[in-house]
């Protein structure tokens, strides 16, 4: 019986690789390092499926064996488990992933390109430098508090921290002083680099012509624009906006039975950093209507207005960062600019 179907599960410095035929009968099974695996391609047909759990470095490993010539697929290691009838090893997992590459229907993830991983890069370091930065400041607040020292927030608190250290007016002693001083210097470095990243994601932003067209709907700037095209690559991967804004947890969780609809809160699937930047872009368009309401959409702005009134503030954030996430799938789809209606 030919091969078929490889499925694969990645680990850091090895890999195991279980093959099967047409009808999921498993013919190979094999642990080995990735060059292994490669030449052991090589010596197959190029009609053969290789099917990936999507997790870390499973985008190159797809990306290497599509350049082989064969076809190369990426699952959810949710449904994966799920399909795990035995206990859980390496072998078992590459069994369920080729039982879940077989079924009729199964949607599958897309492949990430270089370009994708480099701005995916950019908004994960920023992200952790943004929490550190916050981490510190929180902790510099309840350190400064023991000495009856209370500093302020947003803006004003790296100025108060520095006259707090210089001050001669609080307990704070020279050992501590120091220290504080210390944490200072990283927060005024945490704060730089965030600005550097900043700098280069508004870049990555200017060069790319989609990004542009993005950052005209109401709601989306620079940052959001580069990790959405990150996130979803290509317009095709999804068929409709809809898809875009399940894909991304929007939309709500639905318990539906006897013909009774019921629906809930939103799942929260998928991606969360940008899930979370949609909304805070919504919640600035809300803001925005109020200061300016004829720069948006009046059937727009009355459905939002609405929702806001039954629902309140938040719930018409989401509902703002749904649509935003579907006009944003057609002007990719599309390839227009943004217009008011």
């Amino acid at each position: 019986m030919e091969i078929t179907t490889i499925g694969v599960d990645l680990a850091k410095k090895s890999l195991v690789m279980v093959a099967a035929g047409q009808r999921g009968k498993i013919l190979v099974k094999k642990k080995m390092n990735s060059e292994q695996f490669f030449n052991y391609l090589l010596s197959l047909e190029r009609s053969v499926v290789v099917v990936f759990e999507a997790c870390g470095g499973s985008s190159y490993f797809a990306r290497k064996v599509r350049e082989l010539g064969f076809k190369a697929m990426l699952v959810n290691p949710l449904k994966v488990a799920r399909l795990r009838l035995t206990q859980k090893n390496d072998f078992n997992d590459c069994i369920a992933i080729i039982e879940l590459a077989q079924r009729e229907g199964t949607r599958t993830i897309a492949v990430n390109e270089i370009w994708q991983q480099d701005i995916q890069s950019v908004h994960r370091i920023r992200s952790r430098i943004v929490k550190s930065r916050v981490e510190l400041q929180n902790q510099v607040h309840g350190l400064c508090l023991e000495y009856g020292i209370v500093l302020p927030e947003g803006t004003k608190f790296k100025i108060k921290f520095y006259e707090a250290i210089e001050s001669a007016d609080n307990e704070l002693t020279a050992r501590m002083r120091r220290i504080l001083k210390n944490l200072y210097e990283d927060f005024i470095g945490l704060e730089k680099r965030q600005e550097e990243l900043g700098k280069e994601i508004d870049q990555i932003a200017n060069e790319r012509e989609e990004c542009q067209r993005l950052m005209e709907v109401p709601g989306i700037g620079g940052i959001t624009a580069t990790a959405f095209i990150a996130a979803v690559g290509q317009a095709n991967n999804f068929k409709n906006g809809r898809e875009v804004s399940a894909w991304l947890g929007l939309v709500p969780r639905q318990n539906t039975t006897g013909g009774h609809v019921k629906l809930g809160r939103i799942t929260k699937k998928g991606d969360s950093y940008l899930r979370q930047l949609l909304v805070h872009g919504g919640r600035s368009v809300l803001v925005s209507m109020k200061k300016f309401p004829n720069k948006h959409d009046e059937n727009f702005k009355k459905k939002i207005i609405r929702i806001s009134t039954g629902g309140g503030f938040k719930k018409a954030s989401v509902a703002v960062a749904n649509r935003n996430a579907r006009v944003m799938w057609s002007l990719l789809s599309t390839g227009q600019s943004y217009k008011i209606a």
